[in-house]
C-alpha cells in the first residue's frame, strides 16, 4: 500500500514546525529568562521580609508613567508581529512597522527618563533604601534591553527595505524572526516588572 503523503506535504509540515530564530537566540533568551526569574524571586522575597519598606517605596513610584510605558511596549509588539508577518510575505511595507516599533522604544525611553528625573528630584535615588536599589537595578537593566532591542530593530528595518526596487526581507527571515522574538521578550519583561514593582500588594 502506497502512502498518499507527497514530498510537498512533508515540506509544508516541516515548515510549520520551525521555531522562529536561530538556536543560539533561544539559548540567549532562556538565559535571560532564568536571570530575570532569579531577580523577580528576590523581589518577592524582599517584599515578604520588608513589607512596610516595600509598600512605602512602591507608593513613591509614578504609576501613570508605568501604565503609559506598558501601553507603548504592547503597541510596539503588535507592530513587530505585523511587521514579521509582512516580511515573510516579502512585503516592503514591513520596514515601516519595525520603524514604528523603534519609535515606541524611543518613547518608552523618554518616559522612563522622565520618571527617573522625577524620582531623583523627590530624593528617591538608588541609595535611598533597599527598595530603590532593586527598582533602579531592574528597571535600568530592562532599559538596557530596550536600547539593544531598538538597535536590533534598526537591523530589521535595513533588511526589510527594498534594495534596487526589490524586497529582500524573505531572504533574511530567520534573522528578522529572531529580532522579533527578542523584542517580545523585552515587552514580556516589562509587564512582569510592572506587576512586581508597581502593582504587587
Amino acid at each position: 500500500m502506497q502512502s498518499s503523503i507527497s514530498p510537498s506535504d512533508l515540506t509544508t509540515a516541516e515548515e510549520r514546525r520551525v521555531v522562529p530564530g536561530e538556536t543560539g537566540l533561544w539559548v540567549l533568551i532562556l538565559g535571560e529568562l532564568a536571570a530575570f526569574g532569579l531577580f523577580f524571586t528576590l523581589v518577592v522575597w524582599f517584599r515578604g521580609e520588608n513589607t512596610e519598606l516595600f509598600a512605602a517605596g512602591q507608593a513613591e513610584l509614578h504609576q501613570d508613567y508605568a501604565v503609559l510605558n506598558a501601553f507603548v511596549l504592547l503597541t510596539s509588539s503588535l507592530l513587530v508581529a505585523r511587521g514579521l508577518r509582512l516580511a515573510r510575505l516579502d512585503d516592503a511595507r514591513s520596514w515601516r512597522l519595525f520603524g514604528g516599533a523603534i519609535v515606541c522604544g524611543a518613547l518608552f525611553t523618554a518616559v522612563k527618563a522622565l520618571e527617573y528625573t522625577g524620582l531623583v528630584r523627590e530624593g528617591h535615588t538608588a541609595g535611598s533604601n533597599e527598595f530603590f536599589v532593586y527598582y533602579y537595578f531592574l528597571t535600568g537593566l530592562h532599559l538596557g534591553h530596550v536600547l539593544i532591542g531598538m538597535a536590533a530593530l534598526g537591523v530589521a528595518v535595513a533588511l526589510c527595505r527594498p534594495s534596487n526596487g526589490s524586497p529582500t526581507a524573505a531572504r533574511h527571515e530567520a534573522a528578522i524572526a529572531g529580532i522579533a522574538v527578542f523584542w517580545h521578550l523585552v515587552d514580556l519583561l516589562w509587564i512582569m516588572l510592572f506587576a512586581l514593582l508597581y502593582l504587587m500588594a
